[in-house]
């Protein structure tokens, strides 16, 4: 699929032109022309002379224009009610944010044509960051999730991504406003030729940081439906597409198959300790496990991904004030000091220390 020729139409011309500007303005990996109307003759008589792929008009100005003939994909937007002559077509609700009606649009015009997406080799470079640890309750997610959400902030498309056995999401984000979730996409990975970019793009949620998260499959047990095969098909197609700046895998703490391809293919591993014994010691575990299994994962390689965290938050009076906190040879990059509001609410807020911190990170990654 190439890019679109994108037509908006809306009788609340504020709505109209606000969505239209975005689209021209930060969507132009998707479409490569963007028009947009707010009255009924001059909407005719442009479609009477061009032919859009894609009309994405307000049902309220659909009905008057009902009747003119149009070959390409229609999409009704609604304003969360649609009248019953309308429940058959396709719809989007115009409230949502512009990067969620983008996804939509363009999942909709995939279904409709039955063409999978494809994006220019090299329109964007996509960079993939793991965060793992093998301790739990280290803050590893609450870490994932601010790297995501600053990188959002930045300006950067970011999408978080759970692969945690029992995950965290509802602590992070919203429910959101997709039909779908990584299901979809595990789904699409095991297919013999799988629509990756479509199936994201449907189970993709935008937060008001403006950071696209996919929640996580209906059950944990289709996290391993995938064999090696098929992982490094899902996460080098993720790559290649160049839908995203960034990507952030919330990785679960075993180290499985899954965990073993997805370490060997990103390209930054941010690993989370928390200065415990406890911590200390499943950290010295996972270091030697590394030796058993570098036949798929190169140690050396793998420390050249590694960016070594100390979170302090959660185990202000138990951490080791000494030296031996120490990964494949390397003293942490990056400290957490104690966070009362990380430490209290166990939700993320970037505006307090930890927000400084993960800034720190995100300019390592870069």
């Amino acid at each position: 699929m190439n890019k679109l020729n994108l037509v908006i139409a809306d009788i609340d011309k504020d709505c109209a032109q606000s969505l239209t500007e975005y689209c021209v303005d930060f969507e132009k990996d998707f479409f490569y022309k963007v028009s947009g109307f707010y009255d009924e003759k001059n909407l005719i008589e442009y479609l009477s002379l061009e032919s859009p792929d894609v009309l994405l008009i307000d049902y309220n100005l659909y009905s008057k224009i009902q009747e003119l003939p149009f070959k390409g994909v229609l999409i009704l937007m609604n304003d969360g009610f649609t009248p019953k002559e309308y429940e058959s077509f396709e719809q989007i609700n115009k409230f949502i944010q512009g990067r969620e009606i983008t996804n939509a649009v363009i999942s909709i015009y995939s279904k409709v044509k039955k063409s999978n997406i494809t994006f220019q080799k090299g329109s964007k470079s996509c960079r993939i960051v793991a965060v793992y640890s093998p301790i739990g309750g280290c803050g590893k997610s609450s870490v994932a999730v601010a790297l995501a959400k600053t990188m959002a902030q930045a300006g950067k498309k970011a999408l978080y991504i759970n692969m945690e056995d029992i995950p965290s999401v509802n602590l992070h984000f919203p429910r959101g406003n997709a039909t779908t979730d990584f299901t979809e996409v595990l789904y699409e990975a095991i297919q013999q030729k799988p629509d990756i970019a479509s199936a994201i793009l449907a189970s993709q949620n935008i937060d008001d940081t403006g950071c696209g998260y996919i929640r996580p499959p209906e059950s944990a047990s289709y996290l391993y439906d995938l064999n090696r095969e098929q992982w490094v098909g899902l996460w080098s197609s993720m790559k290649a597409f160049g839908m995203h700046d960034d990507i952030v895998i919330d990785m679960s703490t075993a180290l499985d198959m899954k965990n073993q391809v997805i370490l060997s293919l990103v390209d930054d591993c941010v690993v989370v300790s928390d200065m415990t014994k406890l911590g200390n010691s499943k950290l010295n575990v996972f270091e030697k496990n590394l030796n058993t299994i570098k036949d798929t994962l190169k140690p050396e390689l793998f420390k050249s991904k590694v960016i070594y965290l100390i979170n302090e938050t959660r185990n202000k009076n138990d951490a080791i004030k000494n030296n031996e906190d120490t990964f494949m040879g390397m003293q942490p990059m990056v400290h957490i000091p104690f966070d009362k509001y990380l430490a209290t609410q166990g939700s993320v807020n970037l505006t307090y220390k930890f927000g400084e911190v993960i800034k720190k990170v995100v300019s390592i990654i870069k």
